[in-house]
């Protein structure tokens, strides 16, 4: 347990951070002991959301500031890496718990947010609500989040649905301020382009783009962690791409941006971070 008194909390979180880049770009730590780290920092952060009695802007300006620390801390591990298809092979490997996933999903997210050249300020949203968007699963009944959605009754899938709703819902309780980008994120997380998602059923553009992207983060960690293979991101992309242009009918993104999606990953182009992002988004 280690105190540390209000007005010396700005200065531990710089200090948390720094030891974290410095973890993260140790050559002695294996990437499975670097990804514990990670895990351990989301957990603490998250944690942090339902521990405190409430949490304010305060909050939501750490959460962002976090967000881009750990996302820096990545790029500059992997910056041996060759373009974004190296990238992304080393987010995900394997099964997931809560923590891990929001951390992977973070990371990943924000690397297509990055990837895409989309605003600075609609990173930072994409990667807050990334790493918050499953905490409505606290809330819901250990019943319904221990079924798999085939298993699950009919009721059972409304209550399972109304989980991004019920996200913002904490974070409104916990007065966490983020930008509004951030929270319609998390509400359209699991919306689809072909209108076939929830909460809402909304349809083609009427879903932001982050959100979509967040719901391909999604799908794609899903399958990593259900994997009887040791199987990484880019594998399930792979797959999900054969799946996805045999399919028009059935489609949870919009199939331009997934084809912007594809040429970044694409194995066989190679670019750097610097020349796909122009090296714009730092911590601010």
């Amino acid at each position: 347990t280690l105190h540390v008194e209000q007005k010396n909390m700005p200065k531990f979180y710089e200090a948390f951070a720094e030891a974290m880049k410095k973890t993260q770009q140790s050559d002695k730590m294996s990437e499975t002991e670097k990804r514990e780290v990670l895990k351990v920092i989301v957990r603490d952060l998250v944690s942090d959301m339902f521990t405190e009695a409430t949490s304010g802007m305060n909050t939501g300006l750490r959460l962002n500031k976090q967000c881009k620390d750990i996302v820096n801390a990545y790029l500059a591990a992997s910056k041996n890496a060759h373009g974004w298809h190296e990238k992304m092979m080393s987010v995900a490997t394997g099964k997931e718990d809560f923590y891990s996933h929001s951390s992977n999903s973070m990371v990943a997210a924000t690397l297509f947010g990055i990837g895409l050249g989309l605003e600075d300020k609609n990173i930072d949203a994409l990667a807050v609500a990334a790493l918050l968007h499953h905490i409505g699963f606290a809330r819901l009944p250990e019943a319904v989040c221990s079924k798999s959605v085939a298993e699950m009754s009919p009721d059972e899938l409304k209550v399972f649905q109304s989980h991004p709703h019920t996200a913002i819902e904490i974070l409104k309780e916990k007065k966490v301020v983020l930008p509004e980008l951030a929270y319609k994120i998390i509400l359209q997380q699991s919306e689809r382009f072909d209108g076939k998602g929830y909460p809402s059923a909304l349809k083609g553009q009427q879903i932001c783009e982050e959100a979509q992207l967040l719901n391909l983060v999604n799908v794609l960690m899903d399958r990593v962690a259900n994997s009887k293979k040791d199987s990484n991101l880019m594998d399930i992309f792979v797959e999900f791409r054969a799946e996805y242009n045999a399919n028009p009918a059935d489609r949870a993104i919009n199939p331009a941006l997934f084809s912007r999606l594809t040429e970044l990953l694409n194995k066989d182009v190679v670019r750097t971070e610097e020349e796909v992002s122009g090296g714009k988004w730092k911590m601010s």
